[in-house]
């Protein structure tokens, strides 16, 4: 009995192999979508977690978005800020033009030349913070008793010698001109017994700073008498050392013609009621005064610490371990030298303090090759190991080539 046969499979056509070929593809383009989807919305959860207040926003596009949300909202700031600055800058302006004439108005009333003040200048004196109209006062030395001053933004000041006073209501020209009227009636006597009390002050320290006493301290310690100052509340004089640095000032308060006078270094200070009741102690306050400069300080203060080591056991014990000894010091104007010398008495470095500088350098005897100490120390220990003594280039030489290559 034959067997059976089983008939062949028939081959995939060329058409099905295509369709199943797109149908994969498709499949992996809906995975792909799907994948970029759960990264996207990943990534949104996590720009939420790092971005306060994203939550509330409609997601990636509006994050990506939020540069040009940003510029809105500042242009919307800068709206909000321009129509707000406008409206005080209107406000301001019309405030100080009604104030203004009402201004011009007042000080032209007869009252106040009626009272012995006239105006420094009718049409008002222009700073960069407001209109002043300076009133003065001839029997007092034209001494400016009483300024009326417009702000630019329209509000009212009233100074009345060396004091702001106070106002009701900054804003209106009339009510200001009344209170001031109504102080000058009852206080003007007062305040000009004042005023000749703070002249009489100015005059005596102006003969105290001239007479000898004083002026041998100008000299000895190169001050420079700056010109009296004339400020809101006192009169001031200010002392300079020779690099123009204030150290000191006198003042005489204008409130009560009391004297104060102070310097920085020591930082005192004393006051009286007239120049010739503390005259002694002033001339002890500015006798006491240090009138250095900063460059003479440190060159003191280096002198005092040379002093202070050639001074120390270690040291000296040191200069004789090495057989040395450090000879007299010459000083002249422009240096302080300590010349070091060996046991034969020879002359080989001179230490200089500088008083151009306030620093301290060495040289060869014969001043030549200076440089710096903690270069001379340097190139000495250098030196010493190279056995530069036993070379046939002059030491001179040597040492310039090495200051080069140090610096």
């Amino acid at each position: 009995m034959s067997a059976k046969k089983t008939p062949a499979t028939p081959e995939p056509s060329v058409k099905s192999k295509k369709l199943s070929l797109q149908g994969g593809l498709l499949t992996l383009l809906i995975l792909a979508v799907v994948f970029q989807f759960f990264q996207i919305s990943h990534l949104e959860k996590k720009l939420v977690e790092l971005s306060p207040g994203a939550e509330d926003s409609g997601g990636l596009s509006d994050f990506f978005g939020g540069e040009e949300e940003s510029e809105e909202d500042e242009l919307g700031t800068l709206l909000f800020d321009f129509v707000n600055n406008l409206g005080v800058y209107e406000e301001n302006k019309a405030r100080y033009e009604a104030n203004l004439a009402a201004l011009q108005t007042a000080v032209q009333d007869a009252y106040w030349n009626g009272k012995g003040l006239s105006l420094s200048n009718p049409q008002g004196t222009y700073t960069e913070q407001d209109l002043d109209y300076i009133f003065l006062d001839a029997s007092v030395g034209n001494v400016p008793l009483l300024t009326l001053s417009l702000a630019y933004d329209g509000k009212v000041e009233v100074h009345v010698y060396g004091s702001e006073f106070e106002l009701s209501d900054g804003q209106s020209v009339d009510s200001s001109i009344v209170e001031v009227k109504a102080h000058l009636d009852t206080d003007l006597d007062t305040l000009r017994s004042t005023v000749q009390k703070v002249n009489a002050q100015r005059t005596a320290l102006s003969i105290f700073i001239l007479g000898q006493d004083f002026q041998t301290l100008v000299m000895e310690k190169s001050l420079k008498v700056l010109p009296e100052a004339d400020q809101l509340g006192s009169y001031v004089i200010v002392f300079q050392n020779s690099e123009a640095t204030p150290i000191a000032e006198c003042e005489v308060l204008k409130k009560n013609a009391q004297l104060v006078c102070s310097t920085q270094a020591p930082a005192e200070e004393l006051s009286g009621a007239s120049v010739a009741e503390v005259q002694e102690d002033l001339l002890a306050l500015f006798t006491a005064m240090d009138a250095r400069t900063a460059l003479q300080k440190k060159v003191d203060e280096q002198k005092a610490k040379i002093a202070e080591v050639l001074e120390d056991p270690a040291f000296k014990a040191s200069l004789k371990n090495a057989g040395l000894s450090v000879g007299s010091a010459t000083e002249t104007e422009t240096a302080i030298q300590y010349p070091i010398v060996n046991a034969g008495g020879a002359v080989l470095r001179l230490l200089i303090l500088d008083k151009s500088t306030g620093e301290v350098k060495v040289s060869l005897s014969d001043g030549q090759d200076t440089q710096g100490l903690v270069t001379a120390v340097q190139l000495l220990e250098f030196s010493s190991k190279k056995k530069l003594w036993t070379s046939p280039v002059s030491s001179r030489t040597m040492l310039s080539s090495l200051m080069t290559l140090t610096i």
